[in-house]
């Protein structure tokens, strides 16, 4: 399933990130102020995000001419059911952020969008699923594979501005040692460099455009245009999952159906492509990357780069003094052998200071017959 995101990218980064010679993308607010897309790092539903859809469509749904192909828009993450009558985009009762594909083409919600071919496609940096292991859950965020020299969290590794201003912020000592290493890398940087101008090159052959920052992730979803009864116009969307193959199922056992290739997105954004085509590019073992985050993300009002960050995974947590204490009076008590803990080694030395022990009191008990047999 996708139950959260993160979303950081602005609406131009966006378009830069996903346009190249063959796929023109144009960035369209979504109709009325209440719903923009705010870049976040802790996205869950409800909220608006960036979503592309054919061009055709604004014209059936909208009556405007698109100037692109493809248009990119935020739309409203929980799919409102066409036949919704009500006053509120919210309340539909529905629980619509996901839509499985085995029952896509059953439930009359999601089929009555496949006929009209409003397919579209989601954006985000990443989305974050929980790994359940004795109870404990462990949030990870998966990920599009990324350029060598992108961090995905880190807006520093491929912004230019945002890595000048840290370096503009750093205390004096720390400009001066950062300074003279990358004075002792220079040969390293000069690799970097020409291999960074050789990736361009091939960036060009490819006929993608001069962006160098992250590749977004690419989810297929369906949406749809719909009206209140009082007027207000919303779009909305659903993330389609499937069952997770071998490549996945450690972690949860759904996963998003991800558009991995530009041919696929086109595909599935072409209402004139048949469905059962699109269903050849659905895959449960998705070529991701995924590490750790901080339990931050656990609640969706936390919104900073902490939730993206790689975290360590405690898979023990430290017994405090107090417990400790009781757990070895609960173990005298019980008559636990001290020595089951010990290695080898020490398991002998306890041994020889018990024998050693037994025999002392052996020694006292004979002297106490002796004297108590003299009548002392």
């Amino acid at each position: 399933m996708c139950g959260r995101t993160a979303c950081t990218l602005a609406p131009d980064e966006l378009c830069k990130a996903c346009k190249n010679k063959s796929f023109d993308v144009e960035w369209r607010d979504h109709p009325g102020s209440q719903h923009n897309y705010f870049p976040s790092y802790n996205v869950a539903p409800t909220a608006h995000t960036p979503v592309i859809f054919s061009g055709k469509h604004l014209k059936n749904l909208s009556n405007e001419e698109a100037e692109s192909e493809f248009v990119m828009q935020p739309m409203m993450w929980n799919l409102i059911p066409h036949f919704y009558k009500g006053d509120s985009a919210k309340s539909h009762g529905y629980k619509t952020n996901n839509c499985r594909v085995e029952s896509v083409e059953q439930k009359q919600m999601f089929s009555y969008l496949l006929k009209k071919g409003q397919r579209c496609v989601v954006l985000c940096d990443g989305f974050y699923e929980w790994h359940t292991q004795d109870k404990s859950k462990t949030p990870y965020l998966i990920y599009a594979p990324q350029p060598s020299h992108v961090q995905i969290w880190d807006r520093s590794s491929w912004d230019t501005t945002v890595k000048k201003q840290k370096q503009e912020d750093l205390p004096e000592k720390e400009k001066e040692l950062k300074e003279t290493t990358l004075s002792s890398d220079k040969e390293e940087q000069d690799n970097g460099l020409h291999e960074a101008v050789r990736k361009g090159q091939q960036n060009s052959e490819e006929g993608r455009t001069d962006w160098n920052g992250p590749v977004p992730l690419k989810m297929a979803g369906l949406f749809s245009k719909w009206k209140s009864t009082d007027g207000e116009e919303v779009w909305s969307y659903t993330v389609l999952t499937t069952e997770a193959g071998k490549g996945f199922s450690w972690l949860h056992h759904r996963v998003p159906v991800i558009l991995g290739s530009q041919q696929m997105v086109k595909d599935w954004l072409d209402p004139d492509t048949p469905y059962s085509k699109t269903l050849n590019n659905i895959n449960g073992s998705p070529d991701v990357k995924w590490h750790a985050v901080s339990d931050q993300v656990n609640n969706s009002r936390n919104n900073s780069v902490t939730c993206m960050e790689p975290a360590q995974i405690n898979t023990k947590k430290p017994l405090n003094k107090m417990m400790s204490s009781w757990l070895v009076k609960s173990n005298k008590r019980h008559g636990t052998d001290e020595a089951s803990e010990l290695p080898d080694n020490g398991k002998q030395t306890l041994k020889a200071k018990r024998k050693s022990s037994e025999d002392s009191e052996e020694l006292d008990t004979s002297k106490k017959v002796k004297l108590n047999s003299s009548g002392e």
